[in-house]
């Protein structure tokens, strides 16, 4: 009986210390170097009575006080922080402090209270670098920027891993300078999309950083909004930088809005982009009334696509009509400058016949202007040398 009594007097007791607190952290490391990008989870109870802001927090070390300004993302569980931690801070014990928090204690009092929470901070000797943005919250757009600095007095060896086919980064691996900013682009092609999140990898020497990429328009599931009265394909067009020798697939989403089951739907390609780019179909026999299908694609499956730019679109097509029409543009880097690429559409024009012809001619007409200058040239140049002889025979008569 005294156990059953002690063990529910240590329940009540670890059921107040839970609830006592209105806030919770979570870091994203352990241990952090002075110059890095802090990031971590703020975890608010509903007994917090006031909004929690930028200017809410600083660090603090034996009475000494660094105002930080976080960069807060708000989520439904949770709110996102991160915020980059000064170079060369004075070594100690730091508590990571919210301050002023308004919140309802287990009495039932409305008390106002900072709370501090244990962070590490250590100098390191190597190399450090920061990142901006820590989280990307993708809502519209294809493409954006990660922007990287080193604070440190070391140079830095950085790589960057992606962990799905439908992001691309402009530079995988670099070497970032003491006291030096690199921005890197990074693309999202729509069509491969299959999930509302997914992260990036950044590493240098032994450390890294973990960053969530959040899709949050993106869809990924059949039962989207379907306009009543279309038959469309739901993304607009699609740009794709492929590496040399470099394969990908995707896909993209047909929806039927016209009231009815329809049958022999057929998507036809066009442009140069039909030499590299092949569907899992080209005739859907059939599409329920609201209902989304995808039709893969596999664009250089056989990876022996050369380097150029490619481009044209996919036609969906019923009864003889192009419903909707799909824009792509495919790069295939070759490793040598942009400016190098062949432009396959303008080597390989599909329905541009005349033209070509006309600059045949052109070329034909210049060609035939420059011979006849030289030819007039030529002549003249003879002319003179005739004069010149017979003047040096009269001299020697």
């Amino acid at each position: 009986m005294k156990r059953l009594i002690l063990c529910i007097f240590f329940v009540i007791l670890f059921s107040n210390f839970i609830f006592a607190s209105p806030l919770n952290v979570e870091f994203e490391k352990e241990n952090y170097f002075f110059g890095e990008t802090v990031q971590g989870k703020l975890f608010i109870d509903s007994s917090v009575q006031e909004e929690i802001k930028i200017n809410d927090f600083h660090l603090e070390s034996n009475g000494s006080i660094t105002q930080i300004y976080p960069n807060l993302i708000e989520f439904d569980e949770y709110t996102y922080f991160y915020f980059n931690l000064q170079y060369g801070l004075n070594l100690g014990n730091y508590s990571f402090v919210v301050e002023d928090v308004n919140y309802i204690n287990t009495e039932n009092i409305l008390v106002q209270e900072d709370q501090f929470f244990d962070i590490n901070f250590e100098q390191k000797n190597g190399s450090v670098i920061n990142i901006n943005p820590a989280i990307f919250i993708i809502s519209e757009g294809t493409n954006f920027n990660l922007k990287f600095n080193n604070p440190s007095m070391t140079d830095s060896f950085v790589n960057i891993s992606v962990f799905d086919d439908f992001i691309s980064v402009s530079d995988e691996s670099f070497l970032l300078s003491s006291g030096s900013n690199k921005n890197i682009e990074l693309d999202i092609y729509s069509m491969f999309v299959d999930k509302l999140e997914t992260s990036l990898l950044v590493s240098y020497d032994e450390l890294s950083y973990s960053i969530p990429i959040i899709l949050k328009n993106f869809e990924t599931q059949d039962n989207v909004s379907i306009e009543s009265g279309e038959l469309v394909i739901l993304e607009d067009s699609f740009d794709i930088s492929l590496d040399l020798g470099e394969s990908i697939s995707g896909f993209f989403k047909i929806s039927n809005g016209l009231g009815s089951e329809i049958n022999d739907i057929k998507f036809e390609l066009s442009g140069s982009i039909s030499d590299i780019l092949d569907m899992e179909f080209e005739v859907l026999e059939s599409i329920q009334n609201e209902e989304v299908i995808k039709n893969r694609i596999y664009i250089n499956e056989d990876k022996g696509a050369v380097g150029g730019n490619y481009s044209g679109k996919i036609d969906l097509i019923y009864s003889g009509k192009i419903y909707d029409s799909l824009d792509l543009s495919i790069k295939i880097k070759s490793g040598i400058n942009e400016g190098d690429l062949v432009d396959l559409n303008e080597t390989f024009p599909d329905d541009n016949v005349e033209e070509k012809d006309t600059r045949i001619n052109t070329v034909i007409i210049i060609i035939l202007i420059i011979l006849a200058i030289g030819l007039l040239v030529y002549l003249k140049y003879s002319k003179e040398n005739k004069k010149d002889k017979k003047t040096i025979l009269s001299s020697q008569k």
